[in-house]
């Protein structure tokens, strides 16, 4: 899983840094702030993933069935309304992010199709078929950069682009519906009968999910509307390189959980289990800091080129952002897999600290990244003293 996402990683990477080169810091700002709003959209709605990953692996091959019947008629029913309200919404969308209509319209049509792979993986998580999920991520960014060089070259500019995010989101859709298996059961034919836990249970996941999915969605957005085009196109360069420590340890947390989740569900202690997973998250995280440390304006020359070398003075402290975000995260994940609510409504201290601080601060890319990083330390601050409070009980 760590070897694998981590390629994965590295194929998303790809796609920013090769279209960061090729279509400047306008365009690019452009682009990424509309990946932006697309991953905070989903992150509204990526409690799913966590409520699925909680009871696929707890449940068993019957129990499956009918979660992947009653869950797949729901998701299927929000997808479309969803999907309708974003393209009848594509003038303001287009006025928010300053790009064009046609981008504007494909973002409903891709967040259609997204829903679609989040249930997917997160059945695959859920039953730990890793090899599976990695092959669906593979999928996913090597058709977007195909596809969407293709079209750049064949004159489509920017909406081009975005059309090969749409497709690459269709198959990977449909690949992970087979990787799946489970077979003969259509959407909403059958019901489960923990219906109850599975609502108690998902009002505190989706509010996690909302707050942390935007912490690294909505700086992109709000940099693009504050700041001029050229300037909110190198901070986006900037959230990307950050994020780079955080994706490198997620694979870390995607294991953690289940493992947790079907430990605690049988009685078995799982404080190793957190104890070696901190471990790895920050070691690996680290690496990284240490290289943006010692190293930025070589990592920023063969990342994203000359162009982008004025981020080099906030490199180092972007990569602390997202290593303590990562710690953050897996406290969080832990918590929920145990099933313990609080830490989840602790990280609206994160959203909303962020994006109050941005408004009110927002005069250039420094002040930026310093109220990242008071958001994070203070919700780091909050989760270690709920653990020293609870972890012993």
């Amino acid at each position: 899983m760590l070897v694998g996402t981590n390629f994965v990683n590295f194929l998303a990477y790809i796609y920013h840094l090769f279209f960061g080169r090729i279509l400047g810091p306008s365009l690019y700002g452009e682009l990424a702030a509309i990946i932006s709003l697309i991953s905070l959209f989903t992150s509204i709605f990526g409690f799913f993933s966590v409520v699925i990953v909680k009871f696929v692996s707890m449940e068993d091959n019957e129990g499956r069935k009918r979660l992947f019947s009653w869950l797949g008629g729901i998701i299927k029913k929000v997808a479309i309304v969803c999907s309708v309200i974003l393209l009848l919404s594509y003038p303001l969308i287009a006025k928010i992010l300053f790009t064009n209509s046609l981008s504007a319209i494909q973002v409903g049509l891709i967040m259609f199709f997204t829903f679609f792979i989040i249930f997917n993986n997160s059945f695959l998580e859920g039953l730990l078929r890793f090899k599976e999920l990695v092959i669906v991520g593979m999928v996913t960014w090597s058709i977007r950069i195909v596809a969407g060089y293709l079209l750049f070259r064949l004159g489509f500019s920017l909406s081009g682009v975005v059309f090969a995010i749409l497709v690459s989101n269709l198959v990977s859709a449909w690949i992970g519906k087979n990787f799946v298996r489970i077979k003969g059961v259509k959407f909403g034919s059958l019901i489960y009968e923990k219906r109850k836990e599975i609502v108690k249970y998902a009002l505190p996941v989706l509010i996690m999910t909302v707050a942390t999915g935007a912490f690294i969605s909505q700086d992109v957005v709000l940099a693009r509307y504050f700041l001029s085009p050229h300037d909110s196109g190198i901070y986006a360069a900037l959230a990307t390189m950050g994020k780079m420590v955080l994706y490198a340890s997620v694979p870390i947390i995607g294991v953690m959980f289940p493992l947790v989740s079907q430990s605690h569900t049988k009685g078995f202690k799982t404080g190793k289990i957190l104890l070696l997973s901190g471990m790895a998250t920050f070691f690996v995280g680290l690496f990284v800091v240490a290289l943006y440390h010692f190293f930025p304006e070589t990592a920023v020359r063969v990342l994203y080129g000359q162009k982008y070398l004025t981020i080099v003075p906030y490199l180092g402290r972007i990569g602390i952002v997202y290593l303590i975000y990562s710690l953050d995260l897996l406290l969080v994940s832990y918590f929920l897999s145990r099933s313990k609510v609080v830490p989840a409504y602790l990280t609206l201290i994160l959203a909303l600290t962020q994006v109050i601080g941005i408004t009110l601060f927002h005069s250039g890319i420094g002040q930026i990244v310093n109220v990242s990083t008071f958001s994070v330390l203070l919700l780091f601050g909050a989760l270690n003293i709920y653990s020293v409070a609870k972890l012993g009980k």
